[in-house]
Parts: C-alpha cells; structure tokens; sequence
C-alpha cells in the first residue's frame, strides 16, 4: 500500500465442465439408440443414463479440485453461467453438484441406473467408459486423473484417452467419444455465448 499497489480481485468470465456425448448409447440420450433392445426400451434406457451421469457428477469433489489445482482460486459452477454475467445466480445450488463425500446418494443413483457399486450387468465387470482429453502432458494426466479417481470410488472403470488437441477436435466432430472436459471463456459478456 505505501508503494501504491492494491490488489484487485475478480472473476473470469470462463466455465470448466465434464460433457458426455449424449449420443453414445453408454451415457448418453441418443436420438435413437443404436441396439434395438435399448430402443424397444427407450423411456426406461434414457433415465438409466440421466442417473449415470448424475451419479458420476456427485461422485466428484469439485471444491478439492479448485484447492488442490488451482490454489483455491475458483467458484465451484452450479450452472453454465459464470459469475459476472447476467442471469448467474449466486444462491442457485444444483443438486446434481453437491459433492456426495459417502457417495451414498451417487450410489443410490448408480444401483437405479443398473449399475449395482459400477457393475455393468453385462459383463460382471466394472462398467467400463473412456474420458477423452486434448493434451498428453503430464500436467493434464493429473487434472484428469482426479476425475477418474473419483469414478473409481464408484466401482467405474474409466480409462484417460488422452491425445494431441487436433486429434482430440476429429473426436469431438466425429462423435467418437463419451466423456470428455472442456471449457468455454466470454467472448462476449452474454449469456448467450455460454448457452
């Protein structure tokens, strides 16, 4: 202060988020499902996958990872919209955001979408996913390893299918992917630009 200097502290008009290609017959809701037995079931199938996701979203402990990853400089996203634009609200808690440290609410969810402690019925194995990312550096091995760690408290098998960011761009247009994280900065301050 005596030399002049303050400090200033503000919000980045910028979101992270976890996205499931919801075409992908696995997590998603896809316009038609591609196995016919899924399809022929489709309203039952489609909830299954909301609560494979919720249960996935719970699972993570989005105030831990703002600690460790970014020295607690962050605000854990209730909504697509950050702070600072118009129509966030600041009080809005979604529940499917709310860490479940017990996971006991993320389990429940899990078993309802037939995946009793992440078993898939199909195989007797840990339901198995792919968490897609466009780097390969090590930093990122370790952001994303966070997530899967926290998939694993569910009985998840969730492989990193970390590769370089075009080709990780070929995936996300050709839809061969399930899981993957990504993020969006203000190009205008609209809450447009975000939905």
């Amino acid at each position: 202060r005596s030399k002049g200097i303050r400090l200033v502290k503000d919000f980045g008009l910028d979101i992270f988020y976890i996205a499931f290609n919801m075409q992908d017959d696995t997590v998603g809701a896809p316009v038609k499902f591609k196995n016919p037995k899924l399809e022929a079931n489709r309203e039952e199938e489609l909830i299954r996958r909301r609560k494979l996701r919720q249960a996935m979203s719970l699972a993570i402990d989005s105030g831990e990872y703002i600690r460790i990853f970014f020295n607690d400089l962050g605000v854990r996203a209730q909504s697509p919209l950050p702070p600072g634009i118009i129509g966030y609200d600041p009080d809005y808690q979604n529940p499917y955001r709310q860490y479940d440290p017990d996971l006991k609410f993320a389990r429940q969810l899990l078993e309802e979408a037939g995946y009793q402690n992440g078993i898939d019925p199909k195989t007797g194995n840990p339901l198995q996913m792919t968490f897609d990312t466009g780097s390969i550096d090590t930093k990122t091995r370790v952001l994303f390893n966070f997530y899967i760690d926290s998939w694993k408290r569910l009985g998840l098998d969730v492989e990193l299918a970390a590769t370089d960011y075009n080709k990780f761009q070929e995936k996300m247009q050709n839809g061969n992917y399930q899981v993957f994280s990504w993020g969006w900065i203000a190009d205008y301050p609209d809450p447009e630009n975000f939905l």
